[in-house]
Order: C-alpha cells, then sequence, then structure tokens
C-alpha cells in the first residue's frame, strides 16, 4: 500500500468515525471529501454586523445543540453575541449595520 493510499484510507477512517460522531458523518457525508466545496463559515465579525442573522443562527443552533457542538458558524454566532453583550454592558455603541 502506497503512502496516498493511506493517508486516504486514514481520513476516511477519520471521516467515517467523526471522533465520536460516527453515524452522523456516515449519513450527512464528510466535509471536504470527494472534492466537495463546503460553504465559507461567516466569522464573528459578520454576525456582530448582521444581528438579524445572528439571531436566525442561534435560535437554529439552539434548537439542535448536539449539532451546534460541531457547528463551526454556531460557535462564531455565540462568540459575536457575548461580545455584542459585553460591549453593552461597558456601554459601548454597537457595531451594527
Amino acid at each position: 500500500m502506497t503512502r496516498s493510499q493511506q493517508v486516504l484510507m486514514i481520513a476516511a477512517a477519520i471521516c467515517i468515525g467523526g471522533a465520536g460522531y460516527g453515524a452522523w458523518y456516515f449519513f450527512q457525508g464528510c466535509p471536504g471529501m470527494a472534492g466537495v466545496a463546503a460553504a465559507p463559515v461567516r466569522p464573528v465579525s459578520w454576525y456582530r454586523q448582521h444581528q438579524s442573522d445572528l439571531k436566525q443562527k442561534l435560535a437554529a443552533c439552539n434548537d439542535n445543540p448536539g449539532a451546534a457542538m460541531i457547528d463551526v458558524e454556531c460557535q462564531n454566532a455565540a462568540e459575536a453575541k457575548s461580545q455584542i453583550d459585553m460591549d453593552e454592558f461597558q456601554g459601548k455603541q454597537p457595531s451594527h449595520k
């Protein structure tokens, strides 16, 4: 077995095994595999500027907390909300449109 075949087998095993989320990865497919490009991840700064989208994302994340644990956008939205709340607590002007 060549090195590239070993790497591919390891990547497939990680994808299917999913570090404890095996069934989820199996049924959802493995992001980044088979040439499928993932949608760009919205950063914290984007969520801070688009608070209506932030509220929608947080509602979706709160509705499915198990999936939200591994969703980068849920983490970014939560961080944006935390920063906005801290800014409001400190009396700073909000940085949204």
